[in-house]
Order: structure tokens, then sequence, then C-alpha cells
């Protein structure tokens, strides 16, 4: 026992001449958002309480989405019962929305937000007014898209606010400028928005000159407004009259290296993907090397920049007009086959090849030239909604333009059981005033009736169908039918497409010339086409590009402004597939287009 102190002593003089431990190391990184999501399920599974354990669940779902995880926060969603109270009733559709966005659902994430209220309190509202226009601008509502942006960003502080501004003003000059100049509110903070991204899209043409004074007008107006930043910037970073702000060089006439400017996620990707194939497939052979850089992930002038360093000898895109704009402005070492123009219609590259903004009405036109040249009475049934009647509008304006005569026009509107009466009005059956009968064997009581030489239908797949087997019932198996390219929807549909045997249709050569077994509807085949000829005037140096076939299935027309436009051709079904009219015609067709681009 004596010796105890000394023992301690000794004990305690160790300790103090110890080096002091050092603590645990810690981890390199923090644990992953998925891992974290999967520590909270294990914590819901032991959890006593229910409605603690839905929380955590729900948690764990939002971790799973942010980790790029749609499989594992659906699975966790379904663990997840039925929402215990209100709040989590909304939180769980919100989820069920995010997790749809993520799996480029678009339709099913409206149906999840179309369930919740306008508006909703605090963070949860602010989440489902963010999905709100993600999901608006995908479906391609762009005016409802930058309406919830604009009631967010009241909601929003710092660099949270600058996103959604940021996201708002892309949405903004995607838009029309005819959308611009009619905003769905009377709200200052709505007008003040809208009438700015005018300014910038009617400014970036023709009328560049006028932006001071323009926006000198609209700080007038709206004094403080939230969109004060972007005019400053807008004043700043204005392209020149003319769209660029250095003078445009020929392509290179033998590239070896072409980037690709496509948007290869997001929204757009389906289109670059699409334009990217086209390319590859017609510039196979040339022994070009080309690489495509995604616009969408790393923005316009990155992607530019990315393949400069590469060293392309020539950069195809961007796509979109924001971000031709964007690369608008400041040096290009790389010379750039542009695949829009400025959001004023003005080219802003080297050389610009674009599917004509007035596409729709160029086809139609077309088909309108076609039918002139074969018939001078014509007989239009056209759809009700807007769409068919624009374009039934552009038909007649261009017949009755070639000295054609419009005898007839029947709206095709209201349920399919009412297209029997339609189709026994247009053609005048009952009335003493019969259009057309077909020519009867020698001997018949019925004898031929041609008050028109043509018909022309604007109506969607189903319905033209309808309607060309409801003319040959009621005796117009002859009668010469042109319609609308719409009225066919994708090149395997065939058996459907007998129906249309006969009928003229007018469109690009890739959808014309798609083979039999593509399966592409045509506004993706459209878009191949685009890939395509864009190679063939890559391959060509721009400058040599005439309107004459380039490759088969690829021409391209120059208009007088020099923007290059996939060509077009007319065709007739036949067995339910198209089949392209003599080539002797073409010349007739292209001169329709009616204009000079």
């Amino acid at each position: 026992m004596k010796h105890l102190p000394i023992l301690a002593s000794v004990l305690l003089l160790a300790a103090c001449a110890a080096p002091k431990s050092s603590p645990p190391p810690r981890a390199a990184t923090a644990p992953t958002a998925s891992a974290r999501a999967r520590a909270l399920l294990k914590r819901a599974a032991d959890s006593h309480d229910p409605a603690r354990a839905q929380e955590q669940r729900l948690d764990a779902v939002r971790l799973f989405l942010n980790a790029g995880a749609p499989g594992d926060a659906q699975a966790a969603l379904r663990g997840a019962g039925r929402p215990e109270g209100e709040r989590l009733a909304w939180r769980m559709a919100a989820l069920r929305a995010g997790i749809a966005l993520a799996d480029d659902n678009t339709s099913r994430a409206l149906a999840a937000l179309t369930a919740l209220p306008k508006r909703l309190p605090g963070k949860l509202g602010v989440k489902v007014g963010r999905l709100r226009a993600h999901a608006y601008r995908r479906e391609g509502w762009l005016e409802g898209s930058a309406l919830e942006r604009v009631r967010l960003d009241t909601r929003l502080k710092g660099k949270a606010r600058q996103r959604n501004e940021a996201a708002l003003w892309r949405t903004l000059t995607d838009m029309s400028l005819r959308q611009l100049r009619t905003p769905p509110a009377e709200l200052a903070s709505v007008r003040g928005w809208w009438s700015l991204a005018a300014i910038a899209v009617s400014d970036a043409g023709a009328r560049a000159g006028a932006l001071p004074a323009d926006l000198a007008r609209w700080r007038q107006r709206y004094p403080g407004h939230p969109a004060s930043a972007f005019a400053a910037r807008l004043g700043q970073q204005a392209p020149p009259i003319g769209g660029f702000s250095v003078p445009a060089r020929p392509l290179p006439s033998k590239p070896t290296r072409v980037a690709l400017l496509l948007p290869l996620s997001g929204a757009l990707a389906p289109a670059g993907h699409v334009i990217a194939a086209g390319f590859r497939a017609a510039s196979a052979g040339t022994g070009e090397r080309v690489r495509a850089f995604d616009t969408a992930r790393d923005g316009s002038k990155s992607a530019y920049s990315a393949a400069a360093r590469w060293g392309a000898d020539v950069a195809v895109g961007p796509l979109t007009r924001a971000g031709v704009a964007a690369l608008a402005v400041g040096s290009r070492p790389v010379p750039l086959l542009a695949l829009n123009v400025l959001p004023g219609g003005v080219p802003a590259s080297d050389a610009t090849l674009v599917l004509d903004p007035r596409a729709p009405a160029r086809r139609v036109g077309a088909t309108a030239t076609a039918a002139a040249a074969g018939c001078r009475r014509v007989g239009v049934l056209a759809g009700g909604d807007a769409i068919d009647r624009g374009l039934a509008q552009a038909f007649e304006a261009r017949f009755q333009a070639l000295g054609g005569r419009v005898v007839r026009e029947t709206t095709v509107d209201g349920s399919s059981n009412r297209l029997t009466a339609t189709v026994r009005a247009f053609m005048g059956l009952g009335s003493g005033a019969l259009l057309w009968r077909d020519a009867r064997p020698r001997g018949s009581r019925m004898a031929a009736v041609h008050r028109i030489g043509c018909a022309f239908i604007a109506a969607p797949p189903i319905r033209a169908r309808l309607l060309r087997a409801l003319l040959s019932f009621y005796h117009a198996v002859d009668l010469p039918v042109y319609a609308v390219p719409r009225v066919f929807s994708d090149t395997l549909m065939a058996r459907r497409n007998v129906d249309l045997d006969g009928v003229v249709v007018c469109d690009v050569p890739s959808v014309i010339s798609a083979p039999a077994d593509h399966g592409g509807a045509p506004g993706l085949l459209r878009l191949r086409g685009l890939g395509r000829a864009a190679a063939r005037v890559v391959a060509r140096g721009g400058g040599a590009v005439t309107a004459a076939a380039m490759a088969p299935g690829v021409r391209v027309r120059v208009g007088a402004n020099g923007l290059m436009h996939p060509a077009l051709e007319c065709a007739r079904f036949h067995n339910g597939r198209l089949r392209r009219l003599p080539a002797s015609r073409k010349v007739t067709y292209e001169r329709m287009a009616g204009s000079s681009g």
C-alpha cells in the first residue's frame, strides 16, 4: 500500500510526457447523396414514429433525385405509402413530378403538377414553381414557363434569384416577336420582361441601330424593374447591324476535322442526336473526323472554344437562336456553319443552313403549285384548329396567285361521326350543286360531273385518311387530291396510309426519300435531312452549293439573303408509301415555294 502514491506519481508523469494522441482521421469525402439517401431509408425502417419515418423516406427520394437516380427515387417513393396529411400529399406529388421530368416524361409530370394548388407556401411552393417552369418549357409552352418564372422571382433572393432570372431570359428570347408583343398579363412586372425581350429580339436584326433609344424608353417606362440588369447587359453586348462583329469567311473546301455544336442532353437532345446521325451518315467515306460537342451542358461559347482547342477546321451549329446569338460577338477562329439565325431573322455566321421558319407554308405552297399545274378549280377541306386553317389559307393564297379559283371551302370540325355529313355537304350531294362524280361506263344513267379539278385536305392523319376514304365512297375515286404533309406521321404506317393512295404531298427530300423501314416521324426525318445537308455543304465549302442535287435525298436551295434551306420535292402515296414524282416537275415545285428566301 505504501508504494501506491509513488506508482500513481510515475503514471501521471508518464501520461504527461506521452505525446498527445491525434484525433481519428476524417473521411476524405463526405457521403454521396445516394449513400445519405440509403442511410435515411434504413433510419426510417427502424423508426417507431410513422410520420417521422415518412418524412425521412421523402427526404431520401429528394436525395436520390439530386444524385441523378430516378429509379431509386421511384422505388423509395413507392415505399413511403399513403401521405399522412395534406402537406405530405403536396410534397409527394411534387416528387412524382420531379421523377417524371428526370425520366423525360413531361406529360406525367404535368399531370402530377396539375393536381397541386396554384400557390403553395414556403420552399415547397418555390420547388413546385420551378418544376412547372421546366415542364412547360419541355412541353413547348414557353409563355407559361416564363410566366411561372416571373411569379417565382418575388420569392427568391441572391443567387437563386439570379439563376431564375437567367432561365427566364433564355425562355423569353426563344419566343417569337409576336408572342412577346402580347404579354399574357397586365402586371407591370410581366409587361416589363416581355417588352425588354421584344426589344432584344427585334433589335438583334435590322433595327440594331435603334437599340439605345429603345432601351432608354424602356428604362423610363419601367424604373427599378428586375430586368434592369439585363437591359444594361443588352446595351453593352448587342451585336452590330448585320449580326456579326467579324467579316464572314468562306468555309474550307476540304476540312479534315468537323465539330458539331449540338444539344446532346436536355430537352433538345433528340434533335441534336438525329442531326448528328444525319451528318455522320452523309460524311462517311470522306475522311473527315467528326466530333460532337454538347451545347446544352457546356453552353455554346464553351462548346465552340472546345472545338477550337480540338483543332476543328469548321464548326456546324449551334441549333438554337440563343446559341447563335451567343457566338455573334467576339473572335471566331473556326469558320462556322450555323443551323439557325439571330432572333431578328438575320444570318450571324460564315454560312447558314436552316429549316425555313416558314417551312409549313412553303411546303403547302409547293403543293398548291403542283395542284395548279393540273387543275384550275379546287375544293378545300380544312380542319377546325388554327394550324389547319392557316395552312388552308396559305394553299388558297398561292393557288389563287397562280390563276386558280377556290370553288368551295368546308370546315371539318367535330367528331369523326360527323365526317360523313361534312363530306356530303362538301360534295354537294342532294343540293343540286354536285362538285364531282367519277366517269361512269357507257350506258350508265349517272353522268360524270367535274365542277372542280382537284381537292385539297388540311387535316391531321386519322381525319385525313377518313376524308379520303369518304370521298372515294361518294364517287370521287378519280378526283385528284392534294394534302398537307401532316396527313402522315410515320413511314412505317404503310397499312394505314393505304387510304391515302393517290394523294400528293410536298416535303423535304429526307421525308420523301426515307427508306421504307426507317420508322421515323417526319419531324425527326427533316432534322436528319438537315444534318445530311450540312455535311454536303461542309464538303463543298459552302460557296459551291446550288439548288442541284447534292446527294441521294439531299438538295439545298440558296435564298437571295444567303440562307440555305433544304429543297422541296413532291410525292404521291402508292400502296401506303410515298413515291417521288418525276424529276422533270421538281423545278416547278421549287419555284413555288413562293419566295427567294
